[in-house]
């Protein structure tokens, strides 16, 4: 199992060209309600207007699926980097710690504001 946990599979589709995906979503694939895609035409009778409209419902689960794990990556990365920058220490711009405790009544912003954008 643990081999087959760090193992990737690349699919080649026309379009899109080369798309990696992890063990489960390949053992995902590999079931027979996915595999039954192969055999459902996507664009239904227009190969017979355009000959190369040929593309299978089970090439454009593959590239929907793809897609949809690139995008959840790109946001898992960039939620990643703002949290990152929110742990950083920032400059103080208005006193010490002190003063905020001292005039915390006065109006003035406060981190948790400026975190929230409120």
């Amino acid at each position: 199992m643990d081999k087959q946990m760090n193992s990737l599979k690349s699919i080649n589709v026309p379009i899109p060209g080369y798309m990696t995906f992890e063990w489960w979503a390949v053992k995902f694939i590999n079931t027979p309600h996915f595999q039954r895609l192969c055999d459902i035409k996507q664009l239904g009778t227009a190969s017979y207007v355009f000959p190369g409209a040929t593309h299978r419902r089970f090439e454009h689960s593959l590239g929907t699926a793809h897609l949809a794990y690139t995008l959840t990556k790109k946001l898992q990365e960039q939620l990643r980097e703002k949290r990152q920058r929110l742990n950083e220490p920032r400059k103080r711009q208005r006193g010490s710690d002190n003063d905020k405790h001292t005039n915390h009544d006065d109006g003035s912003e406060n981190d948790d504001e400026r975190i929230l954008n409120v």
